[in-house]
């Protein structure tokens, strides 16, 4: 490969970065303006998971851990919300993980739940591969899995296709995920937020 293919290649890159950090800070400004009520029950969901088995193999369990995977697939009730990770949170404000909560969008349905945990459930879900950095960890969605009194907030990042883990408010790990476009698709409906709309189209 020569140097001007490279350059090339190189500028696309940086420009489909570039593009997407664009559109999730539009995103960010966007829902924070919205009321905290439940996401609208008459859309349609991304699959109708709900009649399937959404517990996780053994893969799955050792990269999440017993303990996250328990409450995350144990889950009856899982809320959203939304982050804006451009801005530092000032003393007082809401944050998961260290991350500024612009809103609370509302609770999951249960097809919505079902969908999340089921793709979540498979351990072709993660990349466990290489990894080849090409944009920052920037969480903008978090899903926060309540079980009884435990809870677990798992932070995505959709330009990095990274999700953290949170425990009792604190960052402990982060694993890269596969099929972006999927999980992009799944928070853009249950956002109802059609910015995300661009950015599914360069995924």
């Amino acid at each position: 490969m020569n140097k001007a293919s490279l350059s090339k290649q190189s500028k696309k890159a940086v420009a489909t970065v570039v593009t997407a950090i664009a559109v999730l800070t539009m995103c960010a400004f966007s829902t924070s303006e919205k009321s905290t009520t439940d996401p609208p029950k008459d859309k349609k969901p991304v699959v109708a998971f709900a009649h399937l088995n959404s517990q996780p193999d053994s893969v799955t369990v050792s990269i999440l851990g017993e303990d996250v995977a328990t409450i995350v697939f144990g889950a009856k009730k899982a809320t959203l919300s939304h982050l804006n990770p451009m801005e530092s949170p000032a003393d007082g404000e809401p944050t998961i993980g260290g991350v500024k909560v612009s809103s609370t969008l509302g609770t999951l349905n249960k097809t919505d739940l079902s969908t999340i945990q089921f793709l979540m459930a498979d351990s072709a879900f993660y990349n466990n591969g290489p990894v080849t950095v090409t944009s920052p960890y920037a969480p903008n969605y978090a899903l926060s899995f309540t079980k009884g009194k435990q809870k677990i907030d798992l932070v995505f990042s959709l330009v990095s296709f990274e999700m953290g883990i949170v425990k009792d408010g604190k960052l402990t790990k982060v694993v890269r995920y596969n099929n972006a476009r999927q999980v992009t698709r799944f928070f853009r409906l249950v956002s109802q937020n059609n910015t995300y709309d661009m950015l599914i189209n360069i995924q």
